[in-house]
Parts: structure tokens; C-alpha cells; sequence
């Protein structure tokens, strides 16, 4: 639990910058967990049908990799189905109105937000935004290059190998979902519930996550 002192200032300011990335795409970080179902549903069909041995390794590759960015998506879907509304009203706030989008640059020093936002935060608001903001816009580009290497793959392309190199980048880079976060509260959050969703998750439920759509 993080006292109302220690988020006043620098949290505050937190708060105004995860919130200004995800306040617009809402709705696609929603949409995105039925789109990886759909994705993994479509790897493993595809391999169902190739006889290519290495063909079959990397999309045995890209089905876990799908498997384990729909665990991280629950826990994004969860923050947000619980701690959307109060964002809205904090961004709502008196103190917000002085905080158009995009304007979180060095220059801008937006106000202190309310007691009772900053209680909010202290409650989990902040950790639960830090995680959506960065896990959740994490899984947009991941999306977006699993796509492509299913294609490569399907077309038994050796182009492949280079979205794949590319794809390991984009999960190491400063901001990738296995990396750093931008505030210390949202740091303990994303280190551990990764760990613990996805030991649990993969180990134990394996297969069943998508058992629905077999």
C-alpha cells in the first residue's frame, strides 16, 4: 500500500501519463484477447496440416507464445473491468481540467489530483493502470507481429526468420511486456502477476485455455 504523500506529486503525473495512452483504446485492448484466441485457434490448424517438421516447430513456438499473451490479456481485461470507471473519474476531476490529451511533455506539470483520487491510486488504481499500459499496449504490437509471422509460416517463407528475430526484440525492448515500467508502483505489480499467471496458466491449465474454441 502506497501512502497518499508519496503519490501527491511524481505519481500524480503518473497517473496523467499512462492514462493519456490508453484513455482512446480502450476498446482495442478489449478486443485484442479474442483476436489472439482466434489467432492460436488458426496456428493450430495450420499445423495440424503441415507435414514440414520445422515448419511444425515454430508454430508449436508461436501457439505457446499466443497461449501465454492470452493470460497476460486476462489480467489486463480484469484491471481494466474493474478499475475503468475510476479512471473516468478521476480524469473527470476538477484537477483534470487542466490536462488536455497528449499534453504530458517535460514542460507541462499537471496539478495534484484530489485526496480522494489519490486514495484511489494508493487502493491499486495507479499499479492496476501501469499494468494495462504497458502489458496491454504491449499486446497490440504483439498482435500485430504474430500475424505476420503466421502468414510467413503458411506461406513457407524463409522470411520468417527475420519477423521472428524481430518479434524477440520487440519483447525485450525498453517497454516490452518482460521489461521495465515507467513507475515504481507499477514495477512490483507487472514483475509478479506475469510469474504467477503464467506458471499457473501454462502449467497447469495448458491446453484447456482454449478449449472452448477446439
Amino acid at each position: 500500500m502506497y501512502s497518499a504523500s508519496v503519490l501527491s506529486g511524481t505519481e500524480s503525473s503518473s497517473f496523467w501519463s499512462y492514462w493519456d495512452l490508453i484513455r482512446n483504446r480502450m476498446g482495442e485492448l478489449i478486443a485484442v484477447g479474442p483476436r489472439i484466441q482466434d489467432l492460436w485457434q488458426e496456428a493450430k490448424d495450420v499445423r495440424a496440416r503441415t507435414n514440414d517438421p520445422k515448419i511444425k516447430a515454430k508454430l508449436e513456438d508461436q501457439i505457446y507464445r499466443l497461449s501465454s499473451m492470452y493470460i497476460t490479456w486476462q489480467g489486463v481485461k480484469e484491471h481494466v473491468d474493474e478499475w475503468a470507471d475510476e479512471w473516468r473519474m478521476i480524469a473527470a476531476s476538477d484537477g483534470s481540467q487542466s490536462v488536455p490529451p497528449g499534453a504530458m511533455t517535460l514542460s507541462f506539470v499537471p496539478l495534484v489530483l484530489p485526496a480522494w483520487a489519490i486514495a484511489t491510486l494508493a487502493a491499486g488504481g495507479l499499479a492496476a493502470l501501469t499494468y494495462v499500459a504497458t502489458h496491454g499496449l504491449d499486446l497490440l504490437k504483439q498482435y500485430q507481429s504474430e500475424q505476420a509471422i503466421l502468414a510467413e509460416l503458411k506461406a513457407d517463407n524463409p522470411n520468417v526468420d527475420a519477423l521472428l528475430t524481430m518479434h524477440g526484440q520487440l519483447q525485450v525492448q525498453p517497454g516490452g511486456f518482460l521489461n521495465t515500467f515507467g513507475s515504481s508502483v507499477g514495477s512490483a505489480l507487472g514483475t509478479m502477476i506475469p510469474a504467477m499467471l503464467g506458471i499457473g496458466a501454462l502449467v497447469i491449465l495448458g491446453p484447456k485455455l482454449f478449449s472452448k474454441r477446439k
